[in-house]
């Protein structure tokens, strides 16, 4: 049976905790040692880059998880290619061609699974798949990663 990051046991917060424990160690050896004001900013901002990449990865992995698990409850007689262009056409309520954070957002409460992802994990998940200057993800990027294994 298939498994997805979002029903597996995998924890994302053991990784934020372990980029937090290398970060606090970091300082530590830091202040220990004298370096620089420069070189303490600087292990912070690549702490922040690391744990925004895992908080953005694990959006994007739970926003495929929430429509998988509705495409395998809701359209088990479809092909998975045909009930997501089916789902994205119903996203974009604006047929621009794009899928913006509201559409993403309004069509999670339409399905009824908006319990299950935040707004804020709605919008990393849409900022990694290169959301267009806060207008829209193209439906192509959003049909790839939900078709890909």
């Amino acid at each position: 049976a298939e498994e997805s990051l979002y029903d597996s046991s995998f924890d994302v917060s053991l990784l934020f905790l372990t980029s937090l424990n290398n970060y606090i160690s970091m300082l530590r050896l830091n202040v220990a040692r004298g370096v620089t004001l420069w070189h303490r900013r600087l292990a912070i901002q690549h702490t922040r880059q690391v744990t925004a990449s895992f908080s953005s990865e694990s959006s994007t992995e739970k926003l495929k998880a929430v429509m998988e698990e509705y495409v395998k409850n809701n359209f088990s007689q479809e092909l998975p290619s045909r009930a997501l262009k089916l789902i994205l056409k119903a996203a974009d309520e604006n047929d621009d061609g794009l899928i913006s954070v509201e559409e993403v957002e309004h069509l999670l409460e339409r399905i009824k699974v908006s319990d299950k992802m935040t707004k804020d994990e709605i919008k990393n998940a849409m900022e990694s798949l290169g959301l267009d200057e806060g207008i829209g993800v193209p439906m192509k990027k959003i049909r790839d990663l939900f078709l890909r294994k």
